[in-house]
């Protein structure tokens, strides 16, 4: 018996918080843990559109990665980014290039 947490479901590409329609063209399989981490990040988006978000069009997301950091790695990437007046994201990318570059 399963305890229900990761069982398939069928989400709204464009969620219809977003306007999306409840039509086939728009719906995907995704686990149940997906669908609710999908929809946490939906409520907080401020994109004008999904179009080019890959949560909604996967096919566009071969460039994205997400990752989970703990609390620590957290921390240190808040301070840089800080430190240099940027964005998390900005301060991650920086970080790869000056890897590569530096």
């Amino acid at each position: 018996m399963h305890d229900g947490a990761n069982n398939p479901q069928i989400d709204h590409k464009v969620p219809v918080i977003r306007n999306g329609p409840n039509s086939i063209e728009n719906y995907q399989a995704t686990c149940s843990n997906c669908n609710v981490f999908k929809r946490g990040i939906c409520k907080k988006c401020t994109l004008p559109t999904c179009d080019n978000c890959y949560l909604a069009h996967p096919e566009k997301g071969a460039n994205n990665l997400l990752i989970n950091l703990t609390e620590v790695e957290n921390e240190y990437l808040l301070k840089l980014a800080a430190r240099l007046g940027v964005t998390r994201l900005e301060a991650l990318r920086r970080l790869i290039t000056q890897q590569f570059n530096g």
